[in-house]
């Protein structure tokens, strides 16, 4: 990287370690199968991913599908949601795990049923109606125990992956 930015040269690197590329690159080239699937900045495939293939190869990512009418979208448990963009039908979302607020509450919507501390983070499996959802939070002073009811808080819109019905061309 210290060569690459003295000399200023283009540099093509290839790899298999998607931190490293993010780490690494300005832009990045994701493959699949050979095939170019998407093209951008580490930033913007990594919060802003098209495929299903690039949220999930670039990081930890909950994969939901839900019902969208406009920017609003319900999950399979009824809550409602904003979209990050208009759609209408049956669509799939990416959610960072890191995206998802936790708070202990006994009449929350979903049950803890794993936790793993990590040190600086916990990850945590929530179910919550018929999905799994992996959330990740800052370690802090207390750690949720298996059986913990928890409310969800989902912090930004929902990113809405390629193959949705875009709200002007369902009408």
């Amino acid at each position: 990287m210290d060569l690459h930015r003295r000399t200023g040269a283009t540099s093509v690197y290839v790899t298999h370690d998607q931190a490293e590329a993010m780490a690494m690159s300005d832009r990045i080239v994701v493959m699949n199968h050979g095939r170019i699937v998407e093209v951008g900045t580490p930033v913007t495939l990594y919060r802003s991913p098209v495929t299903a293939f690039t949220a999930g190869f670039l990081g930890q990512t909950n994969l939901v599908e839900l019902a969208a009418e406009g920017t609003v979208g319900r999950l399979p448990w009824g809550r409602t949601v904003p979209l990050a963009l208009p759609a209408r039908g049956p669509i799939q979302v990416s959610i960072r795990p890191e995206t998802i607020g936790l708070k202990a509450a006994e009449d929350g919507e979903g049950e803890v049923t794993a936790v793993s501390f990590m040190g600086p983070n916990a990850v945590y499996a929530v179910r919550v109606g018929g999905t799994s959802l992996k959330v990740s939070q800052a370690g802090g002073d207390r750690i949720l125990d298996i059986g913990d009811r928890v409310r969800l808080d989902f912090a930004a819109p929902l990113h809405v992956l390629e193959g949705a019905a875009p709200l002007a061309e369902a009408a």
